[in-house]
């Protein structure tokens, strides 16, 4: 795929949920899973309490706003 994106996404309300460590765990327990099935490169990202900032390129034939639903499916399991 070979594009690069810086994609920034926020917590509903701009609540403060990130704030939490279990939730970055979370959060980063995915991106792990996502870097290892081949799906996603990630070149940096930053945690902020109530956003995330990412810079990865989408490995896997996908288009962007399909992201969200894999997020979200894989959130509310573990919460």
């Amino acid at each position: 795929m070979e594009e690069v994106y810086f994609w920034t996404s926020t917590v509903k309300d701009w609540k403060l949920l990130l704030k939490q460590n279990a939730y970055k765990v979370l959060l980063i327990d995915l991106l792990k899973a996502m870097v290892e099935k081949k799906q996603i490169a990630v070149y940096g990202f930053v945690i902020i309490p109530n956003h995330i900032h990412l810079v990865w390129e989408l490995l896997k034939r996908m288009e962007k706003k399909s992201l969200m639903p894999v997020f979200k499916k894989h959130l509310q399991i573990r919460l």
